[in-house]
């Protein structure tokens, strides 16, 4: 295709995945120490009374959330704020920026003296989530008056009403949905949208979170549910925009049953198919995908999981997740990320890739190590390491809830920035070398997306709530302590 090198490239990613109401309810106050008999009129905690009636010093909170939710509303915040800044050009003029007086009213998006022009709506990478939910109760509401806030798109595959209570929120129609599935979906009674009560207690240092969660609409939300023309048509007709790019990342894989057990390997090979088919000599459209899976409270760990993953790009998941996918028996997690050495690490981790590996050699495998940040493998091999820009303890940690999610987000928001900026024979898609893929471009990618996922995933232990997001100033001061740490540093602590 001819001059597609010079082209720009339109980029768009599209959640997948679980929506939840959270309501939270906290037991104590971090760092009071409760009190005999504290009936709640007095400062400190409160002590939870089985079978009786509990006084809360706080109010329960009743905020939208799962990780599809937290996904799209970190997403968003990185895009708006970040998408046309230069980091490197942060980095050198923090200190000048420091001294000016106005730096604090100057816009999140401004060009800090360069001669970069203002976003354009249109150059930013859009995103849409997808779930189901139950949008004529206050649950469903909430959802969407998240989605307004944050400013991505909501699309509720489960529809009650043909009118849309916001304006970013799209209620699929018969013109733009054929699927068979999804008009039973429609037609079926609804059922309330997902919810989850959480106990949360800080009193032993840490916030200890106890869930009783519903899954409501989610139960019965499939793969083949969602929009397809979203996810496999061009999101702009801008003629500049000749390369098309599309993620899409599913979240919360063992929230979302009905995705389970080949439902989603279909639909991510039909998005892929369709999509390769519509490209032409105008037009270029190229695809990655992602999966977090989170935990799955059912403790079986599979759904056939393992059978997806050739077509996926970025299995991003933490190392609990891991090892119980797997099915390794034996390892203690926590030895391993704390109390063990590097050398023990490496071991375990190499262990991980060659396993993974064998499901999917193409694929990224992205897991999470707490507070030690987070490691990429690739075709049996540690590709990337990334430490948190600050050490994070039990004084630091405010609530690390949602700090997986955030972490997904800062790492989607680095290497999709990453992909718009390349020109289509640099990096062409993951996933089969017929695709002309140079892989070690895209490991620079992963290795930038590491570098802000830990930024993100810090910045959320910072907050109270799994989806409060910190302020553009915050994420620059944590982006400015991150340290390179590269693989030559970790294998040389692992030969000594």
């Amino acid at each position: 295709m001819k001059g597609m090198d010079s082209q720009k490239t339109k980029a768009s990613i599209s959640i997948l995945g679980d929506a939840f109401i959270d309501i939270s309810c906290h037991l104590h106050d971090k760092h009071n120490e409760p009190s005999a008999n504290n009936d709640g009129d007095e400062e400190g905690g409160v002590v939870l009374v089985v079978g009786g009636d509990t006084r809360l010093n706080r109010p329960i909170q009743m905020t939208a959330g799962g990780s599809g939710t937290n996904t799209a509303t970190y997403l968003s915040f990185f895009i708006k704020n970040f998408e046309n800044d230069a980091q490197n050009k942060d980095d050198e003029d923090e200190t000048s920026q420091e001294t000016e007086s106005d730096d604090d009213a100057a816009p999140p998006n401004n060009s800090d003296g360069d001669n970069s022009p203002p976003n354009n709506e249109e150059d930013l990478t859009d995103v849409t989530f997808q779930s189901a939910f139950n949008e004529s109760e206050y649950y469903g509401q909430l959802l969407m008056e998240q989605a307004t806030q944050c400013g991505f798109k909501l699309i509720n595959c489960q529809s009650t009403s043909t009118k849309p209570l916001s304006s970013k929120t799209v209620t699929p129609t018969d013109d733009e949905c054929k699927d068979q599935d999804h008009h039973s979906m429609q037609s079926s009674t609804p059922s309330s949208t997902g919810h989850c009560m959480a106990l949360l207690d800080p009193s032993s240092g840490t916030v200890e979170r106890t869930t009783f969660t519903h899954l409501g609409t989610l139960q019965t939300f499939k793969a083949s549910h969602t929009v397809l023309h979203e996810l496999t048509n061009i999101h702009s007709l801008n003629p500049s925009f000749q390369i098309h790019h599309h993620h899409i990342h599913v979240s919360g894989f063992y929230n979302l049953p009905k995705f389970q057990n080949g439902s989603l390997r279909k639909r991510l090979k039909l998005i892929r198919e369709t999509r390769r088919a519509r490209c032409n000599s105008d037009h270029i459209l190229t695809t990655t995908s992602s999966l977090a899976p989170r935990y799955d409270t059912t403790e079986e760990w599979d759904g056939g999981l393992l059978k997806v993953l050739p077509q996926v790009d970025f299995l991003i998941l933490s190392l609990l997740e891991a090892v119980n996918i797997l099915h390794l028996k034996g390892i203690n997690v926590e030895e391993y990320t704390v109390k063990d050495g590097p050398l023990t690490q490496a071991m375990l981790f190499l262990q991980l890739a060659n396993l993974f590996a064998q499901y999917s050699s193409q694929s990224f495998i992205i897991i999470t190590i707490g507070k030690k940040g987070a490691v990429a493998l690739h075709n049996g091999h540690i590709v990337s390491m990334a430490e948190p820009p600050i050490v994070l303890d039990e004084d630091s940690i405010v609530d690390s809830t949602g700090a997986g999610d955030a972490f997904c987000s800062g790492f989607l928001f680095a290497a999709m920035k990453w992909r718009k900026e390349q020109n289509y024979a640099d990096c062409g898609e993951i996933g089969s070398s017929r695709d002309g893929v140079k892989m070690e471009s895209w490991l620079r990618a992963v290795k930038e997306g590491m570098k802000w996922g830990v930024v993100a995933g810090t910045a959320a232990c910072l907050k109270q709530g799994a989806s409060t997001v910190s302020t553009p100033k915050e994420i620059k001061h944590l982006m400015s302590q991150v340290k390179d740490y590269g693989l030559e540093k970790y294998r040389r602590r692992c030969r000594t």
